[in-house]
């Protein structure tokens, strides 16, 4: 019991020591110079709205405690994906007749394709001071909308844990996901996107038609890349279409030896895949994986005879990413996507 009182008098003492303040990010919009500096924007208002974005490749090593947080950014800041969240607040805000006498304020966050990254966000926003200590307010009002994001599969299992808990809306806008097979453990989640038949058959019908037998296949190194693997795997035997390699894109953000291990063979496997006879590929990749596999692509043209005559098949969410994707790496004129 007299444990329990000292340990009392102790939260009582380091919270009050918490200043009150709105969020950490205190700063407006501006555009970001140092590439060490993190990627938050905020902007106050009456009400505000919470994005999450994953645009930027890094990578964040484990904490050692004997030095500050280090990071190593892996590709340029990506402001294509936060513009339209920064122009759509303006206009709600320009138009009095949508929210009169009411000003929306935006909070964006970079989680990095990270799940550490992620929950980090997710603190901050449920949290009032300067540390981050969820459920402690100090006279800041309830005025979060909602958390827009755009997250897959397991980004977005992280979230829905958070959210679901002070039932605040999950707004998911991304092209293709499977939120819809867990609307029953998150009630408050929504999807801004129709559901959307998979693309096997589509992808099937197009070899067909240009007789395209021998193939490759890539997917993402996860749940729903497996899936799209067996799905297309069946509809290709079915249809006489022999799928001669098949391997999976490595995540980017490991931070183990026994990953770092695992994703030199993907690696490998991956380099076996393109430098083969195959001249089509079909692929199913994220933002994160799509850029990896450009890297690779990019470092066989510079050390060795460049690659060309492969045709890519890629599905509506590799694709949407790939514009961006091949006009850095520069390599959409000897690598067709179709």
């Amino acid at each position: 019991m007299l444990l329990l009182l000292h340990i009392q008098l102790f939260l009582l003492q380091f919270l009050s020591q918490i200043p009150c303040a709105n969020m950490l990010m205190q700063c407006p919009f501006k555009v970001i110079i140092e590439e060490k500096e993190w990627f938050h924007y905020y902007k106050p208002g009456d009400y505000w709205i919470t994005g999450i974005m994953s645009g930027i490749g890094a990578r964040l090593y484990p904490f050692s405690f004997s030095k500050p947080p280090t990071h190593q950014l892996k590709s340029e800041n990506t402001f294509y994906h936060i513009l339209p969240f920064l122009l759509a607040v303006h206009e709600v805000n320009q138009n009095s007749r949508l929210l009169p006498n009411i000003t929306l304020g935006y909070n964006i966050y970079q989680n990095f394709f990270n799940a550490r990254m992620t929950y980090e966000a997710m603190l901050d926003v449920l949290s009032t001071g300067q540390e981050n200590i969820p459920n402690y307010r100090c006279g800041r009002q309830k005025n979060l909308l909602a958390i827009l994001e755009e997250m897959d599969s397991e980004l977005f299992d992280h979230i829905s844990n958070v959210l679901s808990i002070y039932k605040i809306p999950q707004i998911n806008y991304s092209v293709i996901n499977q939120m819809a097979e867990k609307n029953h453990h998150f009630p408050f989640s929504y999807r801004m996107t129709p559901n959307q038949e998979p693309p096997d058959s589509a992808i099937v019908q197009l070899l067909l038609q240009f007789q395209w037998t021998w193939i490759g296949l890539l997917s993402q190194d996860n749940e729903k890349g497996e899936k799209f693997k067996r799905r297309l795997e069946v509809l290709a035997l079915k249809n006489g279409i022999c799928i001669v390699l098949s391997g999976s894109v490595p995540e980017g953000n490991v931070q183990t030896s026994v990953g770092e291990t695992l994703m030199q063979e993907k690696r490998k496997m991956l380099l076996s895949l393109i430098k083969s006879q195959i001249k089509i590929i079909v692929c199913q990749l994220d933002f994160q994986a799509l850029g990896l596999l450009a890297a690779i692509i990019q470092m066989i043209d510079m050390t060795n005879t460049p690659i060309v005559g492969r045709v890519w098949i890629a599905t509506t969410l590799t694709a949407l990413s790939s514009g961006k994707i091949a006009e850095k790496k520069r390599i959409g004129n000897s690598h067709p996507m179709m």
